[in-house]
């Protein structure tokens, strides 16, 4: 048996003992619907609870699978679209409590439009293709390519704020090295960041600092840049990475130093 709700009105029988969720598209109409199974001390029929807004967005269904046909597990997938930049999902083996999440990667995407598709198996694995109008709005089955007839298509669109490399991949794309310069002369110092890019004023700030958005004061970065190549054991912070837009200057900078009991002791 099966009870049907509302996902906006979502109200549990108060008689129900619920020992499991899980957010799958139940009909096939693109819309995640919330089921939640019951009966952790007697048998009780499912609650299945659907999405009653935004029946008219784009949305897209990825599943891939592996040489054998089977749900690839641990299988990234990377979506990028015309203006909200790359999604992100993890084919996942199992997540919530006495209940499995369908191993699919869901992208809900409102207005957007996806454009490009890229998949990574776990063992490194890569497979990229162009997502054409025709396919919006329906369920793709990516099969694991043949390595050795494999070709891919450069005529892509990544979407704004990245580019495709030789191997069909979706980068980021530097738009402070462009020219003309991207930021105004108010705001010249050009900082890449991943599908943009931000434009600040030309203020000094000390070491470990940098100007706020208008200019009016210094705030510390913060930015975790991983462990360090000067010694093991250390941690590093990226603290700048810019270039001043107009004159073409790299300006890098790298904090380095040990964490001993949650003091960070800076090396110079």
């Amino acid at each position: 048996n099966v009870v049907y709700g509302i996902a906006n009105v979502v109200t549990e029988p108060l008689t129900s003992h619920s020992s499991g969720a899980v957010a799958t598209d139940f009909d096939g109409d693109g819309m995640l619907d919330l089921i939640i199974s019951h009966g952790e001390s007697r048998a009780q029929p499912l609650s299945v609870f659907k999405v009653t807004q935004g029946t008219d967005n784009n949305w897209l269904r990825v599943i891939p699978r592996t040489r054998f046909g089977a749900f690839a597990r641990g299988a990234k997938v990377v979506l990028y679209t015309r203006r909200t930049g790359p999604h992100l999902r993890i084919i996942d083996g199992g997540s919530g409590y006495l209940c499995e999440m369908e191993p699919v990667a869901h992208f809900g995407l409102g207005k957007d439009i996806a454009t490009h598709l890229e998949v990574t198996w776990p063992g490194g694995t890569f497979t990229s293709r162009a997502v054409p109008p025709s396919e919006m709005n329906s369920t793709m089955e990516i099969l694991f390519p043949n390595q050795d007839s494999q070709t891919f298509n450069l005529d892509i669109e990544c979407g704004e704020g990245f580019t495709a490399d030789r191997s069909g991949r979706c980068t980021d794309a530097d738009e402070c090295v462009q020219f003309p310069p991207v930021c105004p002369r108010d705001r010249p110092i050009c900082i890449n960041t991943y599908g943009g890019f931000k434009c600040r004023p030309n203020r000094r700030c000390n070491h470990g600092y940098e100007p706020n958005e208008d200019g009016t004061a210094c705030v510390a970065q913060v930015a975790y840049f991983g462990r360090g190549g000067f010694s093991s054991g250390f941690d590093c912070v990226l603290l700048y990475h810019a270039r001043l837009a107009r004159g073409g200057t790299l300006v890098p900078a790298c904090q380095c130093g040990a964490i001993i009991s949650g003091v960070h002791v800076t090396i110079q």
